[in-house]
C-alpha cells in the first residue's frame, strides 16, 4: 500500500473492531446485525447495516462504529475537525481544524474517544478532553482503545517534537508504557497500532517499515507486554487484532511478490487461516465469535493506467462473512476513496 493506494488503504486500514464487552453477544451468526463505517468518493460518510446503506452527510470521514444496546455510535472527522454522532446527530469534539477522532468504546453510557488534539494523543470522556501526553517537546497521537474490567487501555505513539522516529506506546489509566525495540515500527497511519488485552496481557498490533512505502518492505509483528516481539509475516500490515476464548486473531494484507497485488489476509495465532486474492486488497476491521470470522476491508481496481506513475483507481468496500466473501455495490458515487473503516456485530 502506499502513495495512491495509501490514499484508499491508509485511510481505510483505520482499523477497529473493539473486543471485550460484546465478545459473547453472538451466538448465531445468522442472526447477527454487521455494521460498518466508510465514506465514498464524494466524501459523503456512510454506515451499512446488514447491506443497508445509511448516508452520515458530507464531509464526513468515519473511523469507527459501536454499538450500545440501541444506540449507534461513529467518530471521526467532519469538516476536518474531531466528532462523533450517536444515531445520527452529531457533536463536535473540538472546534479546531486537524485535530482528529480515531477510536471509541461505550460502557455504561460513558462515551470514550481516542484521537489527536493540538498533535497530541488525547482522549475524550462524554466530551471532556484529558492529554496523554501534553510535554510541550513531544508530540503524538492515540490510535485504538480498549476497556477491561473498568481499566481504560489506549494505544498509540509519541514522538519528538519534529521528529519521524516515533516510539510505540500504550496507556493504562493514563500511565504509560513506551515499547523499547530495536525495530522501526510505523505510527503514521491509523491502523497502525491497535490493541486487545486478555487476562491481562496487553498485546499490540504493529508494523515495522524500512523507511519506504512499499508493502513489500513491511513486517507485522505483535507485541505482547511491551517487550515480547513475535513476526507475523514478513512483506505484510496488520490493521486490526481482536482475541476470542484465548486465540489472537490479526487481520490485515499481505503480498507474495514484488509487484504482485495485495492478499486480503487473517491470521490465527500466527498462522494464516484466510487469503483472498482481491487486486490491491485489505481486511481493515475485523469480529470473532465461536470460531466464526467477520471481517471488512478494501478493494482497489485500477480502472486507467493515467495518470502515472498510479494510475486511476476504483474502490469498493469487501466483507467476510463465515468465510463467504464479497465484493460491495458502490454506495452512491463510490470512486477514490470507498471502502469500510470498521465494522461492529451484535447478535
Amino acid at each position: 500500500m502506499k502513495k495512491l493506494f495509501l490514499l484508499s488503504l491508509t485511510f481505510l486500514a483505520f482499523v477497529s473492531c473493539e473486543t471485550s464487552d460484546v465478545e459473547n453477544q453472538l451466538n448465531n451468526p445468522s442472526t447477527a446485525h454487521i455494521y460498518a463505517v466508510g465514506a465514498n468518493g464524494n466524501s459523503e460518510g456512510f454506515i451499512n447495516k446488514d447491506g443497508a446503506y445509511t448516508s452520515l452527510g458530507t464531509n464526513y470521514l468515519p473511523f469507527d462504529v459501536f454499538v450500545s444496546g440501541n444506540d449507534v455510535y461513529t467518530c471521526g472527522n467532519k469538516d476536518n475537525i474531531a466528532a462523533y454522532s450517536k444515531n445520527g446527530m452529531f457533536t463536535l469534539l473540538s472546534s479546531t481544524s486537524g485535530d482528529h477522532a480515531y477510536k471509541m468504546f461505550v460502557k455504561d453510557n460513558d462515551v470514550y474517544i481516542v484521537g489527536q488534539k493540538d498533535n497530541h494523543p488525547a482522549y475524550w470522556k462524554n466530551g471532556i478532553l484529558t492529554y496523554l501526553n501534553n510535554d510541550p517537546n513531544y508530540t503524538g497521537v492515540a490510535y485504538d482503545i480498549e476497556i477491561k474490567n473498568n481499566d481504560v487501555y489506549i494505544a498509540g505513539c509519541n514522538y519528538p517534537t519534529g521528529s519521524s522516529n516515533y516510539t510505540i506506546a500504550y496507556w493504562k489509566n493514563g500511565n504509560i508504557t513506551t515499547i523499547n525495540s530495536n525495530h522501526t515500527y510505523s505510527c503514521g497511519y491509523v491502523g497502525e497500532v491497535s490493541i486487545a488485552v486478555n487476562n491481562n496481557d496487553v498485546y499490540l498490533s504493529v508494523n515495522e517499515r524500512d523507511g519506504s512505502s512499499s508493502i513489500f518492505n513491511s513486517n507485522a509483528y505483535l507485541i505482547k507486554n511491551g517487550v515480547i516481539e513475535t513476526l507475523i509475516a514478513s512483506n505484510a500490515e496488520v490493521h486490526d487484532i481482536y482475541i476470542s476464548n484465548g486465540d489472537i486473531y490479526l487481520c490485515g494484507d499481505k503480498i507474495d511478490a514484488q509487484g504482485v497485488p495485495n492478499k486480503s489476509v487473517v491470521w490465527k495465532n500466527g498462522n494464516s487461516v484466510t487469503e483472498k486474492n482481491v487486486e490491491h486488497g485489505a481486511f481493515t476491521s475485523m469480529y470473532v465469535s465461536n470460531n466464526n470470522i467477520f471481517a471488512v476491508g478494501i478493494e482497489s481496481n485500477l480502472v486507467s493506467p493515467n495518470p502515472l506513475p498510479f494510475g486511476t483507481r476504483e474502490n469498493h468496500g469487501t466483507t467476510l462473512i463465515n468465510n463467504v466473501f464479497s465484493i460491495n455495490p458502490d454506495f452512491g458515487a463510490a470512486g477514490i476513496g470507498y471502502g469500510f473503516t470498521s465494522m461492529f456485530v451484535t447478535e
